[in-house]
């Protein structure tokens, strides 16, 4: 590939980024496919030889936007399994595949941060919400399936 065409196609990545962007509102939240689809349609393994751009651009293109929107869904399900626990509260509802929430107090909100972390499996970051210390979940690995975010 040249320079001009990694330019182009890089181009078109961000074409496609920028119309996928300004479309979310009109896009599903909930989960249009089941878990699991998104892996079906991939080849059992890499391709013998090169693929052109094109190929590669009309496969993410026909795939990767329709596996985004179960996220929502499992970040919803998750969240509703986190409010459903004692003392903890969600601060920002899921907004796609995005949350926040507060355990008891600051101080307990970061022990807890502390301890999932700590865990290993999974990683979360924090943030503030309205001067308060808040985990944020983010459920963005694109092969995660339920059972993953529910553990």
């Amino acid at each position: 590939m040249t320079h001009d065409e990694l330019l182009e196609w890089s181009r078109r990545a961000v074409e496609w980024a920028l119309h996928y962007h300004k479309g979310l509102r009109d896009r599903a939240v909930q989960a249009q496919v089941a878990y699991g689809a998104t892996g079906a349609q991939l080849p059992g393994s890499a391709p013998e030889t090169p693929e052109s751009m094109a190929q590669i651009f009309a496969d993410f293109e026909a795939i990767v936007p329709d596996a985004m929107t179960p996220l929502a869904a499992s970040a919803q399900e998750l969240a509703d399994a986190i409010a459903k626990i004692g003392s903890c509260e969600i601060v920002t509802p899921p907004a796609l595949s995005l949350f926040t929430f507060h355990y008891r107090d600051d101080a307990a909100t970061q022990a807890l941060l502390s301890r999932i972390n700590d865990d290993g499996r999974v990683y979360l970051t924090q943030t503030r919400h309205k001067g308060q210390f808040v985990i944020r979940v983010q459920v963005g690995q694109f092969d995660c399936t339920r059972d993953d975010v529910m553990m």
